[in-house]
């Protein structure tokens, strides 16, 4: 009885995006994602003029009608992330009781409406050690005024041969590192999801060659930015 007196308040599309947005400064770890979710809640709403419609009567039919546009040439994966998203505010807002139910757990991505290549995953590729070799030689000089000394040069190779993201980089730990093991233990910022990965020896050379000016991680100064 309680749910169903105070949800479906007259809170509008706009004023819930602000609050989810706020709420993800806090409650959302990686900044890309915040982002993300951010730009395409605001990408929705503006496209289907529902800035100030209220949220308890956003329908299945509207958000199916923007997620499976046929007029548009996006991909399955951009898709599958929108309607993500919207799950996402929808879920806050039953928690903070401004919805009933949530009508985007009716929707799913149409597969009948997109074609073989936007079904189709493009895979990439990563850099070959040559690559790299020629990167890290020709980046010598260029390290921005802005990043911590050698953290340039380090971020290109612990994030190729360890495959992380560059908030995960920042993140580093001393004690990730396991040089009896031969591997790196990460929590990872986008899922907090733990991973081991193999240390080649040109991370194992970097790390220990590296001086330590903080206690726990490897760049403190870009760790700080990362967190914000």
């Amino acid at each position: 009885m309680v749910t169903l007196i105070t949800a479906n308040k007259s809170i509008t599309m706009r004023d819930a995006l602000a609050e989810w947005i706020e709420w993800m400064k806090v409650g959302v770890r990686s900044p890309r994602t915040r982002d993300n979710n951010a730009t395409t809640i605001s990408l929705w709403i503006r496209q289907t003029g529902i800035e100030e419609k209220t949220i308890g009567t956003v329908t299945t039919d509207e958000i199916h009608a923007w997620i499976n546009d046929t007029n548009r040439p996006d991909k399955l994966g951009t898709r599958t992330m929108k309607l993500a998203a919207i799950r996402n505010l929808m879920r806050f807002c039953g928690v903070k009781r401004y919805i009933l139910s949530d009508p985007s757990q009716l929707v799913s991505v149409d597969y009948r409406v997109i074609s073989h290549e936007q079904r189709e995953t493009k895979h990439k590729l990563v850099f070959e050690d040559d690559e790299i070799d020629f990167i890290l030689a020709n980046c010598e000089g260029l390290e921005p005024d802005s990043m911590s000394d050698g953290f340039f040069h380090a971020s290109i190779m612990l994030g190729r041969d360890l495959a992380l993201r560059l908030g995960d980089v920042c993140n580093l730990e001393w004690s990730c590192f396991d040089f009896e093991k031969g591997t790196v233990t990460v929590w990872t910022d986008k899922a907090n999801t733990r991973v081991v990965i193999p240390m080649t020896d040109r991370v194992a050379r970097l790390v220990r060659s590296m001086e330590r000016t903080d206690k726990r991680f490897l760049f403190p100064a870009e760790q700080l930015v990362a967190r914000l």
